[in-house]
Parts: structure tokens; C-alpha cells; sequence
């Protein structure tokens, strides 16, 4: 089944129509100005397309491991810029 809402609407329900996604395969199209704007859709089904288009899927990206290696590069990037040399018109 498919279900239209307002964006306004969504705002409300969001965590029903995610559940709805999730465990019940509901997709929901939100409309902006009575316009498709977005839609809402099972991450199982989501994957399935990636995977059917070539383009795998970004949820490695998710993976903690994952997160504290991005975290820790953010961390090294940000003190090496911290202890940068004086420049020479410094006194």
C-alpha cells in the first residue's frame, strides 16, 4: 500500500510512517504544495535497488568500526592544524 502525506503532516507521523516502512513495507510519498517531493520507503527495499542498479549499498559506511576510524582521521586532521609552525611574520 502506498500512502500520500502532506509535509506538514509527516512532521507528525514520521515515526508511524516509519514503522509502517519498516515492518508492514509501506512506501509514503510526501508532497510539498500538492506536489511528489519524497518518498518513504523500507531500507530492505532501498537496498534491493542498490544492489540491482550496481551501486551496492552505503550501510558499511554505518558500521561503528567504520565511524571510529572517520573519527579518529577528523581528530589527526584537526591537531595537525592546530600545531602549525609560526609563520615568520610572527614576532
Amino acid at each position: 500500500m502506498t500512502e500520500r502525506m502532506r509535509i506538514r503532516a509527516i512532521r507528525e507521523h514520521v515515526g508511524d510512517r516509519a514503522n509502517a516502512a519498516h515492518y508492514l513495507g509501506e512506501h509514503t510519498i510526501v508532497e510539498r504544495n500538492g506536489w511528489p517531493f519524497a518518498v518513504l520507503v523500507p531500507y530492505t527495499w532501498w537496498e534491493q535497488r542498490q544492489h540491482q542498479e550496481g551501486q551496492g549499498t552505503p550501510a558499511r559506511a554505518f558500521t561503528p568500526a567504520l565511524k571510529a576510524r572517520a573519527l579518529a582521521r577528523v581528530l589527526v586532521a584537526t591537531s595537525r592544524q592546530r600545531k602549525t609552525p609560526a609563520t615568520a611574520d610572527s614576532p
